[in-house]
């Protein structure tokens, strides 16, 4: 098929894995909104490098494969990303720069759907995109700063979509800025706890008198003396017998 935007087998082969990182579990309006995420970047960094002379780089240079692989664009490639181990399993030895499919990846049933809807998306006129020019999306689970206060464009499945995203040479613009902080937990007191009596011993045979301590347990004061020394006693004789009488 014909395609509107030239693609090289290196284009097609990145953005299937792209597909398969981001969205596989999407449905297929889901998957088309990615793909065009991607081409509408791809197209955009390919004007940026015509009017300006030079890549846009969060798009890349104007391929749809280096629009998928720019730095911190594409979370499936993020090296701490687990289906980014996923992903270079299904490329040749993981080389991203050859793109070559393995055979594995060539029968991927995932992989084979993500080539059909990216035949189709580049097969499209620009009218038809689904997206209305979006170049950003974030899943449901997370906010990230980029999208504070913007609207939505399109939600499709897991996806968000953007088409306002303000981008464009705008320095103070950081891509890879975490997404926004939960909130803090409410406020506790500070006060120091009361303090706690240390727990009665076991009791046992279900009395309530405390049970009695080890025969074999440490002393823990001075024993006390139950007979009188042998010299008191003594003492005490002698002098009742001469005071006698």
């Amino acid at each position: 098929m014909q395609h509107a935007v030239p693609l090289t087998d290196r284009d097609v082969n990145i953005m299937a894995l792209t597909v398969y990182g981001e969205a596989r579990g999407e449905p297929y309006d889901g998957q088309k909104a990615v793909v065009w995420v991607i081409r509408n970047r791809a197209e955009f960094a390919r004007q940026y490098r015509t009017d300006k002379g030079q890549d846009y780089a969060q798009f890349g240079d104007g391929s749809p494969a280096s629009a998928c692989l720019a730095r911190a664009q594409f979370s499936c490639w993020n090296s701490d990303d687990p289906n980014c181990l996923k992903m270079k399993a299904l490329l040749w030895q993981g080389n991203t720069d050859a793109a070559h499919m393995t055979a594995g990846g060539l029968s991927n049933p995932a992989i084979q759907r993500a080539m059909d809807v990216i035949d189709d998306v580049f097969s499209e006129d620009a009218a038809d995109d689904p997206t209305n020019g979006a170049e950003f999306y974030h899943t449901t689970n997370v906010h990230p700063a980029w999208a504070r206060g913007l609207k939505p464009v399109l939600t499709v499945g897991a996806h968000v979509f953007y088409n306002n995203v303000d981008h464009v040479d705008n320095p103070a613009f950081d891509w890879s800025l975490p997404t926004d902080p939960d909130p803090p937990p409410s406020p506790t007191s500070t006060a120091s706890p009361e303090p706690t009596q240390p727990p009665e011993p076991a009791s046992s045979g279900g009395s309530s008198l405390r049970a009695s301590p080890s025969p074999y347990a440490p002393s823990t004061g001075p024993a006390t003396e139950t007979t009188q020394p042998f010299f008191q006693w003594l003492f005490a004789s002698l002098r009742s017998l001469f005071t006698a009488g």
